[in-house]
């Protein structure tokens, strides 16, 4: 079974699993369904399900009925916001994949950096939020600026940057530190890091990588978690000195992590220092968004996206040997 709320892998899975399509169930949003026409290209598929309330928990039930039809050995999914709710699903009924221990530490920016600083990859002072006096407390130990978001979001779009007691009166007023139940939690304050904002693209296997390469974001310091959606990056080239050091703290992190058995897509953003330094920003369990699965696709004739669910699926990648720089034309 796939599970995507992402409209742009649907009309090309059945190419990226040309000898399993027919025995793909596939799970899916009214709305995206509509937007691809995946209700009458669904015979391409074993079973398209359309839900309307694909975040409702409706939806999970609606997969165990699934699996009692269907009876699918493997789930597989796109979006990072499905690594939890899938995970779930797979102890649930007994199918194979990633364990909720590893999606949560994936995305779960505390336990995830907790994780990798006991293996002493280099991260930020943190500190949970279950209260604005948080705050106060951690700025008042660490100092400002200070950066705050919500521990389990996607790419940070709810990131703040506070830089005095002013713009940390204004968050707080605002409500923002609440969980939609109206009770305080779910945030996480870390210190601010100067420095450019990089990342390592790739695949990996119990816990190590399989295939990867860096990039920098385009005009990006540190503030770049605060416009990721604009933001593009470019792959550094085999001779920048960062690359070998953003390869290696890659390697480092994913170790650190309890990664799945099964090829999955990774990617780990760094913030490197003018003086080489680097801080882990995060690292996420899915192919890289920003571009970056075109530009890797042009350079190394990888499909991240497409081979993360290859891996998620069981069905063999089709990967070339490491390459030590971007193919020509």
């Amino acid at each position: 079974m796939i599970l995507t709320l992402m409209a742009d892998p649907l009309p090309l899975l059945h190419t990226w699993l040309p000898d399993s399509a027919e025995r793909v169930v596939v799970l899916t949003s009214r709305a995206v369904a509509d937007a691809v026409g995946l209700v009458d290209g669904g015979r391409r598929f074993r079973h398209v399900e359309v839900v309307d309330g694909y975040d409702s928990p409706a939806a999970e039930l609606g997969v165990e009925r699934l699996h009692a039809r269907f009876g699918f050995e493997r789930i597989a999914t796109v979006s990072e916001f499905d690594l939890l709710r899938a995970a779930r699903l797979r102890r649930r009924l007994g199918v194979v994949g990633q364990s909720e221990e590893s999606a949560r530490a994936f995305r779960d920016k505390y336990a995830m950096k907790k994780r990798a600083a006991s293996a002493g990859i280099p991260v930020a002072p943190m500190a949970p939020v279950t209260a604005a006096l948080d705050l106060v407390a951690f700025a008042d130990t660490h100092g400002y600026p200070v950066v705050v978001k919500p521990r389990m979001s996607g790419s940070s779009p709810q990131a703040r940057r506070i830089d005095d007691e002013a713009d940390l009166l204004d968050f707080v007023s605002a409500g923002t530190v609440r969980r939609p139940d109206g009770m305080p939690g779910g945030w996480l304050v870390e210190s601010y890091v100067t420095g450019d904002l990089c990342r390592v693209d790739g695949m990996m296997a119990g816990g190590r990588l399989l295939h990867a390469r860096p990039s920098a974001y385009v005009g990006g310091g540190a503030d770049s978690y605060s416009r990721r959606g604009r933001t593009r990056g470019v792959l550094l080239d085999v001779s920048d000195p960062r690359t070998t050091a953003l390869g290696a703290l890659a390697a480092e992190t994913v170790r650190a992590l309890p990664a799945p058995a099964e090829p999955t897509g990774f990617c780990v953003e760094v913030f490197v220092g003018r003086d080489g330094s680097m801080t882990l920003c995060e690292v996420a369990c899915r192919a890289g968004g920003a571009g970056i699965t075109g530009a890797y696709q042009r350079a190394f004739g990888v499909h991240l996206l497409a081979q993360s669910l290859r891996g998620q699926c069981g069905v063999p990648l089709a990967l070339e040997a490491q390459p030590r720089g971007p193919r020509t034309v």
